[in-house]
């Protein structure tokens, strides 16, 4: 009796009952759901172990895995460079320094072998196709047009991780368990949802007795909605930690800090390779030989890295540019602006759309004739645009309810200050390394703010999660910076 009640033929005529408690349930699952997932992205980041002894002993690992681990499992472009010196360091190329500012990488008669990697034997199809003649100046070998460019990095990114995995020092984001309670917990969401739907008879039959969807179209709905997500998730395959890696890089993060303290590679030239031989390599792949890294600059200037010197060595540093969730802005703006959003786009998706689905579905049963052989395919591709234009509401209700969050928490904190120095000024934000991290967040300096440039010492007064900029004071200019420096 209860299958014959669910299929009956009735058109919706909203959520009561069975189907309202299925709808609470699938909304209550997918609530469950994001924060399981927001869960295990947090736990599966990566995180930078604690430096090792200082150490000159470097170990096994070629310098492009070295750069991965010492970035918290991340490849940064220093990578390129560090391959290239390191083939160099082992005879397969040649780096000549001509006077103060000209290098030139030339090919030696030693073929590619078996102890080559992909990324390495990439690197060297490049040098030939450059090198014309068996030698080019380093500003030669560029990696192409931006298209091209984007590419060739993508395909050695690639091949550093899947290398990284081979020797066990990473690993797959997420793990056999993770596939299992996400891929589960998103087949009772979008189950519970098509049981709601099939219930009410949402897009069910209309007075005319037109033919619609019924609760098996929905579950089929549903089943065609979660391998669609699952797709989705199958493309976020970042790398995490191993405990190898994590001991290989607390091993690395050891010869960085040495490398650092005794000022190693400073001023050291890219064609003394031939006197430091593989350890300049990894001095570029650990971000403390910054000028044998731009005397190969091997792609344009990358902006998500910079280098500086505000702690009196050179480091290379990861810059952020954090655009969403109303960042950069007043917080109290920021907060009721959430807060409007939260409640006109929940609104929309609680309340509107499932009218509006309703109404929609009555004017294309309308709209076909009664002796329609394909309705099934007709409002099935119907469903799927529906699906697709209802996600934008949802998408704009959590952009709000982490406004109200992100605004709320710092009207409850108190403003930070930064100090240091500016290393990096790209589409209008500023990132400003203060000496006590590796990675920086850009900010947007306020109107009126005075002129900043690559070098300039300032202090901002800020919020702490939006990095809403108050004040801007700069101490000292970039011309001041560099005369320290040399001194």
């Amino acid at each position: 009796m209860g299958v014959v009640v669910l299929l009956t033929d009735e058109g919706f005529t909203g959520f009561h009952g069975l189907s309202l408690a299925l709808l609470a349930g699938a909304l209550a699952a997918a609530g469950a759901w994001s924060v399981v997932f927001g869960w295990r992205w947090l736990a599966t980041r990566p995180k930078l172990p604690d430096a090792g002894l200082e150490t000159r002993e470097v170990g096994p690992e070629p310098p492009a895995i070295v750069n991965l681990l010492v970035n918290r499992w991340n490849v940064t472009r220093s990578a390129i460079q560090a391959t290239l010196l390191d083939l160099a360091s082992r005879k397969y190329l040649g780096i000549d320094q001509y006077g103060q500012e000209q290098f030139v990488v030339r090919l030696r008669a030693i073929p590619p072998d078996a102890q080559t990697t992909a990324y390495e034997r990439q690197v060297l199809d490049l040098i030939r196709k450059r090198a014309t003649g068996g030698s080019a100046p380093a500003e030669a070998i560029t990696l192409g047009e931006e298209a091209e460019a984007e590419a060739w990095w993508q395909r050695f990114r690639k091949s550093v991780a899947e290398d990284a995995r081979k020797q066990r020092l990473a690993r797959n984001r997420w793990a056999a368990l993770d596939w299992a309670i996400l891929g589960s917990g998103l087949a009772i969401c979008f189950g519970l949802f098509a049981l709601a739907f099939g219930v009410a008879h949402v897009g069910g039959r209309n007075n005319s007795g037109e033919n619609s969807l019924d609760l098996t179209d929905w579950l089929g709905i549903g089943l065609v909605a979660w391998i669609g997500a699952m797709a989705l998730l199958s493309r976020l395959r970042d790398l995490r930690d191993t405990p190898s890696g994590r001991e290989a890089c607390a091993r690395w993060l050891g010869v960085r800090k040495y490398l650092r303290e005794i000022h190693a590679f400073d001023d050291v030239s890219a064609a003394a390779v031939i006197v430091w031989e593989r350890y300049l390599a990894y001095g570029v792949a650990l971000g403390v030989a910054k000028d044998a890294a731009h005397q190969l600059p091997l792609a344009p200037d990358d902006p998500d890295t910079a280098w500086s010197r505000q702690t009196g060595t050179w480091r290379e540093i990861r810059v952020e540019y954090p655009r969403h969730f109303g960042y950069g802005g007043w917080p109290l703006g920021v907060f009721g602006g959430g807060l409007a959003r939260a409640v006109f786009w929940g609104g929309i998706v609680f309340v509107l759309l499932p009218v509006a689905a309703s109404v929609a579905w009555d004017m294309i049963h309308d709209g076909l004739s009664g002796d329609t052989t394909d309705t099934f395919a007709i409002e099935a591709a119907l469903v799927g645009i529906f699906a697709a234009l209802a996600l934008f509401p949802f998408v704009q209700l959590v952009n709000g309810i982490i406004r109200v969050f992100l605004g709320g928490s710092d009207l409850l904190r108190r403003p930070q200050t930064i100090e240091g120095m500016v290393i990096k000024i790209h589409e209008g934000m500023i990132a400003v390394d203060n000496g006590h991290s590796d990675e920086v967040r850009a900010w947007i300096p306020p109107p009126g703010a005075p002129h900043l440039s690559i070098g300039s010492h300032v202090r901002a007064t800020m919020s702490p999660r939006l990095a809403h900029v108050t004040s801007v004071e700069v101490s000292t200019d970039s011309g001041s910076i560099a005369a320290r420096a040399a001194d």
